[in-house]
């Protein structure tokens, strides 16, 4: 980065720029990305380019450009994440599998191990457009720094939770890159520096960048937790729940950052911890995991049981419950969970404690609650991780206001949806549809539906979002998001 001459003095542009930098370095995410700043000037960027990034690294800034340090601050995130998410990568990019030189004899010879080779096909302008709105929504979501875009903008694209997602929307759309707002250049550029050469990886070679915002989200997320709970270290010898958690932590991309940011507690050890549980409990607001070592389970077993609490936490299943029954939506809750677990054959199922009904794949936790409720006594009585009749979501220290959720609530649920994206793009491992459409829908907006009672037999939506209002009446609270009438 270029220094000022001796004795001359910086433009207010100049240091309100780095103020910003200095916003992004302590921030616990976007301060652990190794990613080089580099200032620069309306003379090699142009007069309305913010901010460049290149596929090698560099993040291009404009002094010359008037923002306050917030705005940079997000302007400047926002540059990272092109890198941090491997925009500049061919294989992440639209296009097709084509067969490589010799690939026919291959299949002739019953050869499967020889794979075809991705092509990428794009408008690449296009392609920027849609990593721009990704980040835009990602962004908004962590609620980091002032962002250029209206929200609701992002809104119309709906639940496209990838960048390829998004790039087939707007091609299906027809919707022009000419009309791209949401990046750091000038209306209608791209902020990307060439992203029409692709970058491509030898076998034994990976995106640094990529790894890098993986090992960055779980340590934001374990600090975040500890400076939260004003924690020290444990540094007693790992039990077998401990290495089980750490497992998540170094090899299971989904769960990991989870993993990393919550506490794992003995019962048996800490007299404040709940000692009515069985097997393992979760509370979320606290970001705690209680286990009993006298349970008698293996390291594959509590591989199974923390990955069914990381779950509850990261679904944010104790926020969802409202009104319901909590020991029946706990229930359901675990019929779900544990229906995918073991379809993604994760750790080994517990032969106690478990809630599973093959009869019940592929509904949903709602769907669930609602079959139980026909038989409340019989279904109360379901033995849940926790015990019978216990849920193994423990509420206790949350405060219900999902208009304003907690920060260990953002980090849980950006730590999933991360963790998908990691997940899903270097192919770590099968996940059934129904949870990525869950973990997806944590970063929608909710939508308010009122009825006058009188299309109910059209209507399929979940009871939580819909209100039957009596005509002339009021709704009884200020709603904050759209409001749809329905008559």
């Amino acid at each position: 980065m270029a220094k000022k001459k001796s004795g001359e003095a910086l433009s207010k542009n100049e240091q309100q720029l780095l103020v910003g930098i200095e916003l992004v370095k302590s921030h616990p995410l976007f301060g652990r990305l190794r990613i080089d700043t580099r200032l620069s000037g309306k003379t090699a960027l142009g007069k309305n380019v913010s901010a460049m990034t290149s596929a090698h690294g560099n993040v291009y800034l404009n002094k010359d450009c008037s923002h306050t340090p917030a705005e940079w601050a997000h302007i400047i995130a926002h540059s990272m994440l092109h890198l941090a998410f491997g925009h500049f990568d061919a294989e992440r990019m639209p296009g097709y599998f084509r067969q490589s030189s010799g690939m026919s004899d291959a299949i002739q010879l019953g050869v499967s191990n020889t794979a075809a080779e991705w092509t990428v096909q794009c408008d690449f302008a296009l392609w920027n457009m849609a990593c721009d709105i990704y980040i835009c929504k990602f962004l908004s979501d962590v609620k980091f720094g002032t962002p250029y875009v209206d929200t609701i903008e992002l809104d119309h694209f709906g639940n496209n939770a990838d960048e390829r997602r998004i790039y087939d929307y707007l091609v299906k759309n027809k919707i022009d890159s000419s009309s791209n707002h949401f990046g750091t250049a000038a209306d209608g550029a791209p902020d990307m520096v060439k992203p029409d050469r692709p970058l491509t990886y030898d076998k034994n070679q990976k995106n640094t960048y990529v790894a890098g915002f993986a090992f960055a989200l779980a340590d934001s997320v374990r600090s975040v937790i500890n400076s939260a709970a004003d924690t020290e270290t444990d540094n007693r010898p790992k039990t077998v729940m401990h290495k089980a958690a750490q497992w998540f932590v170094n090899h299971y991309p989904l769960l990991g950052g989870i993993a990393s940011g919550f506490r794992i507690i003995e019962t048996s050890r800490n007299s404040a911890t709940p000692d009515d549980i069985s097997i393992a409990a979760v509370n979320a607001a606290k970001g705690e995991i209680y286990v009993n070592r006298a349970a008698g389970l293996n390291y594959e077993e509590w591989k199974f049981v923390l990955a069914h609490e990381y779950l509850h936490a990261g679904l944010q299943h104790h926020a969802r419950r409202q009104g319901r029954d909590p020991q029946l939506w706990n229930v359901a809750c675990d019929f779900v969970i544990n229906s995918w677990l073991v379809e993604m054959q994760i750790g080994l199922m517990p032969s106690c404690g478990l809630l599973y009904d093959k009869d019940l794949q592929n509904l949903s936790a709602e769907e669930i609650y609602d079959r139980l409720t026909e038989n409340m006594r019989q279904s109360a009585r379901l033995e849940t991780f926790r015990g019978y009749g216990k849920g193994d979501i423990i509420q206790d220290g949350y405060t219900g206001n999902l208009s304003a959720p907690t920060s260990l609530d953002d980090f849980c649920k950006n730590a999933l949806r991360s963790g998908l994206e990691y997940h899903m793009s270097n192919l770590r491992g099968y996940i059934p549809a129904g949870l990525i459409e869950e973990i997806r829908a944590l970063s929608m907006p909710p939508i308010l539906v009122i009825t006058d009672g009188y299309v109910e037999h059209d209507l399929c939506i979940r009871h939580e979002h819909a209100f039957l209002i009596p005509e002339g009446n009021r709704l009884p609270f200020r709603p904050r998001g759209k409001v749809f009438l329905i008559s």
